[in-house]
Formats: structure tokens, sequence, C-alpha cells
């Protein structure tokens, strides 16, 4: 493709893309999300590097992993699990079955990397204790000047359990509905929140975006071992990693970060799986 894929897209384009240009790939992508689904597929490794980008439009590619969404795999025995954590549901974590639900899950984390130009969960390692933090309810980062219809429904794609996800058609329309009015005339309402969402891409450019050395990208295979059934956490802004969390308990804190005394109180240590 002669944009390469969507990963290699923004990283190229973060300080020159426009709202307009976000819009379309997000359209396009959950287009072809949709339809793999009405034939009735789960894609089972949706991440940015296997969405391409031509001179026009956003295609999703790499089928090697892709199955019938009728096939029964809840008596597999195998627990090792191929994809690129971030983008991975909770439940999909834990060893369970990928599902249309979980090819939802990657859509919402996806949009929202569109939107921020920014890679979810790109400033710590990749390892158990972020697997640990998504099965308690983490997210990446929504920013607040994302339009509040497309933050709710971010949100939805996220949930905890896969049963209140939307279906990949209902993104679509919802999307649909969305874009077709922003395109043409817009309620006030809707006018300014993309309005106010231009201001995204003005905002990261005085950001100096760093990945962590451990935070990786590319499709591995993962075995996590006693993840505890998934929970949405409420508030994001108070989540406390399982990975200070452990520090705190080992006396190992690090000299760093900076956890309110307050919060320390609200945690029931006993109830945090650790290694």
């Amino acid at each position: 493709m002669e944009n390469g894929d969507l990963r290699k897209y923004l990283k190229r384009t973060a300080n020159i893309i426009t709202w307009d240009q976000r819009l379309n790939k997000i359209y396009d992508i959950c287009l072809a999300l949709n339809n793999i689904h009405v034939h009735g597929l789960i894609h089972k490794d949706l991440h940015p590097g296997n969405i391409f980008i031509d001179s026009t439009f956003a295609y999703i590619g790499d089928f090697g992993f892709c199955m019938p969404a009728n096939e029964d795999l809840s008596n597999s025995t195998n627990k090792n699990i191929y994809g690129v954590m971030p983008y991975m549901a909770p439940e999909i974590l834990r060893g369970k079955p990928h599902t249309l639900a979980s090819d939802v899950y990657s859509l919402g984390v996806i949009i929202n990397e569109i939107i921020t130009v920014i890679p979810p969960f790109n400033n710590q390692p990749h390892d158990y204790y972020l697997a640990l933090d998504i099965c308690r309810g983490l997210r990446p980062n929504i920013r607040e000047e994302t339009p509040t219809s497309l933050k709710e429904l971010i949100k939805t794609c996220w949930d905890a359990n896969p049963e209140n996800r939307p279906t990949s058609g209902e993104i679509f329309h919802t999307l649909s509905y969305h874009f077709n009015a922003y395109k043409s005339t817009p309620p006030k309402e809707l006018l300014y929140d993309f309005n106010e969402s231009i201001n995204i891409t003005n905002l990261l450019l005085k950001v100096q975006l760093e990945t962590h050395s451990q935070a990786i990208y590319t499709s591995r295979l993962l075995n996590f071992q006693n993840l505890p059934e998934p929970v949405n956490y409420p508030n994001q802004q108070e989540f406390i990693s399982s990975r200070y969390i452990k520090k705190i308990q080992t006396g190992k804190f690090c000299n760093t970060v900076y956890i309110p005394f307050i919060y320390l109180n609200l945690i029931n240590l006993n109830k945090i799986y650790i290694l």
C-alpha cells in the first residue's frame, strides 16, 4: 500500500493529519470490520500493523488467524494467545476464545489511537502487570477533546463484559449517522464537539512521545496465569497500577512515582493478584 500500515501512517502524519482524515480512516476501518463480521468471520488479530492505507482508503489485512464466528473453541486446552497486548480484550488475555465482541474491543482501541495519535500504553512495559491491569479495568487514555459521541462509543467497545459491547454493524451505523451529519449540516452540539476536537493536533505538536523499551507493538505468543475476572473501573484517573501496588507490598518504592495517601487507604491489597 502507498502509505504502509496504519501505525506507520499515524507516526508519519501525526503533525499534519486533519480531523477529516481521522474521521475517514475510522469510517473505513469500521466498514471493513463490519464486512468481515457480516461474512461470519472473526479477525482475531486486529491492530494498526494489520491495517493498510493507500491514497484514499484504509483496509484491514492479514487474515492468517481469521476464523468462522460459529467455530466452537470452548473445549480447547491451548491457553497460548497470540496478538498485540494493548489491543486484546481482557477475556482474551485470560485465554478465552475470540469472538466478534473481542474484535470490537480491538476496534475501540484503534479508534482512540487514530484520534490521539498515541499508541495505547506506550509509556510502560507490555507484561503481566499490564495484562493484570487491563483485567482490573485499565483502558487507554481518552483525550478530553474527543467528541462526546465518539468518547461514549469507545467506552462501550471497551466494556469488560463482551455482551455489553456494540456489534460492528451498530458501530458502523452510529458512525455513519454522525459523520454524514458532520459533513453536511451538523447540529450545533455536534458541530461544537468536532470543532473542539480539532485542537487535538495542535496539542500533540507540543508533546514529544517516548515509547518504553518494553512496549511491544508486534504480534507475539502470550500466556498469562491467574488473571482475575475482567471488570470495569469507573474512574480511570484514580486507577493505580498493579506494578506500583506490588512495590508498596514489597517495600520497593519508586522515587519518581507519587501515590496520594488517600488512594492507598482505598486499596484492598488482599484482593490484588500479584506475581
